[in-house]
C-alpha cells in the first residue's frame, strides 16, 4: 500500500451525483465513504470513478496542484500507485453490492475487474 503523502478527510466518492451548487458555491454530499487518508488516493477515485481520461487527469492536477499539494510530479506517480488499490475497492463494492440486491448490474460493472484480477465472479 502506498505511504501516505499528505494525510486530509477523504469523501471517497466525488462525482455530479454528490456535487450542490448552492450561493454559487459547490458542495460535497453524501459522506457515507468519508474516511481520513492520502489526499493522492481520493484523487485516484475520483479519477477512476468518472472515467477521467489521462489529459484530463493532469489539467485537473495542474489546477489542483497550487491550492493542494506543491509537488506535482510526486503527487502524480502517488496518484498512479492507488490506482490499482481503487480498482480493487470498486470490486469489493460491486461484490459486496451484488450479494446485498442481486442485481446484476454490479456483477457487470465489476466483470472487468474481476478478470483484470484474475478472479470468477461470484454469480
Amino acid at each position: 500500500m502506498p505511504r501516505p503523502l499528505q494525510l486530509a478527510t477523504l469523501h471517497m466518492d466525488i462525482h455530479a451525483g454528490n456535487l450542490l451548487r448552492q450561493a454559487g458555491q459547490l458542495r460535497l454530499i453524501d459522506w457515507e465513504y468519508a474516511a481520513d487518508g492520502d489526499i493522492a488516493l481520493e484523487l485516484a477515485a475520483m479519477f477512476r470513478f468518472n472515467q477521467f481520461s489521462p489529459a484530463v487527469q493532469q489539467r485537473f492536477l495542474e489546477q489542483y496542484q497550487p491550492h493542494g499539494y506543491a509537488d506535482l510530479p510526486q503527487l502524480a506517480s502517488q496518484v498512479q500507485r492507488w490506482l490499482p488499490w481503487v480498482d480493487y475497492l470498486i470490486l469489493m463494492w460491486c461484490e459486496v453490492r451484488w450479494q446485498q440486491c442481486r442485481d446484476a448490474e454490479f456483477l457487470r460493472w465489476g466483470a472487468a475487474l474481476y478478470q483484470r484480477f484474475c478472479l470468477s465472479s461470484s454469480n
